[in-house]
This record gives structure tokens, sequence and C-alpha cells, in this order.
């Protein structure tokens, strides 16, 4: 990973055929700071109250890195999200999945 916060990686494009939703958004932001951005994947639903929950899953040596030194980078999706969806009238929660669900 580049170490030049000003740089962002070759791989780092948006779809220009498709709007950029939250759920876009959320998922280039976390492939931009792993190590296996085809693992990532984002999952919404919708939560009580009309919230939009927004489930990651990255590949599992790549989860210390969208979580950060003491929760720094997962805490600062949190709230850009939550910013996000307040302009918006509405709330948002991001959750980071285990990487051992789903596996047997």
């Amino acid at each position: 990973m580049n170490s030049d916060l000003t740089a962002l990686p070759d791989d780092f494009v948006v779809p220009m055929n498709a709007p950029l939703t939250p759920e876009v958004l959320l998922r280039e932001l976390v492939k931009a700071l792993v190590d296996e951005p085809g693992a990532v994947r984002v999952e919404v639903a919708q939560a009580d109250g009309g919230a939009s929950m927004f489930m990651v899953h990255t590949a599992a040596q790549d989860r210390g890195k969208v979580i950060g030194k003491q929760g720094v980078t997962i805490t600062s999706l949190r709230t850009l999200f939550g910013r996000i969806a307040a302009v918006a009238g509405s709330r948002v929660f991001i959750e980071l999945a285990d990487s051992k669900q789903g596996q047997q």
C-alpha cells in the first residue's frame, strides 16, 4: 500500500455507469485500504427506523487495516457516513463482518 496519503491506488476506480451510492463509496474506500481489494464486499440491509446497516466483508488478514490503530479508521468511516446520512435525514450503521462467519 502506498504511504503517500495524497495518492490513490492505481486500481481505485468508481464505476461511472452506476450512481455513486453510499454502498459503492464505502466499498471503494475500503478497497483502497486493504491488500486484497477483490475480497471486499458490502451488504446493505434496512435496520429499525429506516436506518441503513452496512456489513463490510474483507479478507481475514485485512480486518485490522479497516479497523485501524485503536479503531480510528472504522470510527472515521462511521463518522463520515453518519454525517452524510444525517444530511439526508436518515441514519447509518457500519459493521465489519466477522471473518469466521459463513466458514464451516
